[in-house]
């Protein structure tokens, strides 16, 4: 059963120090074996995705998602686009945690000064699908051939919340 109160976002703060560590836990979540299935991406290699991260840190905020003391997924957000991406570990899922967690990045997100987002899911990933409608404010077919859709979301909106 979902306890709200064991789940938190832990913001990364990328810096020299940490850089390496952080990278390998998004390294693995960006190549998590059902993200890429889900949302047909191919493995990304490892040096392209180092150089990547390197040149985009600073556009970029990654939030580890934590239920229990263990990390259960991960945010990627752009702060450029604003967008957000969400991966949540199998052994997590059905727990409520992805729902909840995007609640807690809106919240977070809201503070910071981000209002209007887009973030896009699959119709082939139902849970993601189902996730980003209730926190949306409209939806709208991307790409009609693998199912995408784009998602409108404003942080002021408290029915989202719910």
């Amino acid at each position: 059963m979902f306890i709200k109160s064991k789940l938190l976002l832990k913001k990364i703060n990328l810096n020299k120090k940490n850089f390496y560590y952080y990278f390998n836990i998004i390294y693995k979540f960006r190549n998590e074996r059902d993200y890429l299935k889900r949302n047909n991406i191919k493995k990304v290699i490892r040096e392209k995705s180092f150089e990547w991260l390197k040149n985009n840190k600073n556009h970029r905020i990654f939030f580890l998602i934590k239920y229990n003391n263990q990390t259960a997924g991960i945010f990627n957000f752009n702060k450029l686009k604003p967008t957000f991406s969400q991966v949540i570990l199998r052994k997590f899922r059905n727990k409520k945690i992805g729902k909840q967690s995007a609640i807690l990045l809106l919240k977070e997100l809201r503070k910071i000064g981000f209002q209007n987002l887009v973030t896009y899911a699959s119709k082939n990933n139902p849970a993601s699908f189902k996730i980003h409608k209730s926190i949306s404010i409209k939806h709208s077919l991307h790409e009609p051939k693998s199912k995408f859709y784009k998602f409108y979301i404003n942080t002021q909106k408290k029915f989202i919340y719910s």
